[in-house]
């Protein structure tokens, strides 16, 4: 793990993107009570990644508080938000985590917007992270991106990244140096079903 992340920020190096934050997600794969896991985990530790998401099994919020204590790197926690509650318990439990919060886990886009506000009013940082889902689902994750609650940069992509045809208008990356997906000011979710395509 820590050579592959290492061969990623060296390419960015490379390509003059040292702007840009490098985070690893370890989907709860590493345990603490394992010496090879936590070499690796020291390992990433020394990368300067922008955080280690849920390195741990997603009940485990000791276990994160514990290696919270022990890298300097910020841990993030994904699969163990799975409501406003768990991120008190997060919080609670002192492991002072980034919060990736997810509507579809959440129950809805109510949920996730109850989350991300409840990040901003406590000082938690947070992003919209992304799920394999079409071009509604994934309009739903820039309205909530666009939010205060959502300081971090999230990894959301363009539409054209996950289906060649989907049942909306497409949602392309601007051109540029820094390719930006956009945020539409229309009410709702700001596209357009092809009611072709979806019949």
């Amino acid at each position: 793990d820590v050579d592959v992340v290492r061969a990623v920020i060296e390419a960015l190096r490379l390509g003059s993107h040292d702007a840009v934050e490098v985070a690893a997600d370890a989907n709860a794969s590493y345990r603490l009570d394992d010496p090879v896991h936590a070499d690796s985990l020291r390992g990433l530790d020394r990368l300067g990644l922008a955080w280690i998401e849920q390195p741990l099994a997603t009940d485990d919020l000791a276990g994160h508080a514990r290696l919270g204590e022990l890298l300097t790197t910020r841990l993030c926690l994904d699969e163990s938000i799975t409501s406003v509650s768990a991120a008190e318990a997060a919080v609670d439990a002192a492991i002072n985590p980034i919060v990736c919060v997810k509507w579809a886990r959440l129950g809805g886009p109510t949920e996730a917007r109850r989350l991300l506000n409840w990040c901003h009013g406590k000082g938690v940082d947070a992003y919209v992270g992304g799920m394999l889902s079409s071009s509604i689902g994934r309009a739903c994750d820039r309205a909530l991106a666009a939010l205060p609650g959502a300081n971090r940069t999230g990894d959301l992509g363009a539409d054209t990244q996950y289906f060649r045809d989907d049942v909306t208008s497409a949602v392309t990356l601007s051109a540029g140096a820094v390719p930006v997906v956009g945020v539409p000011n229309e009410r709702g979710l700001g596209i357009l079903v092809d009611r072709e395509r979806l019949n």
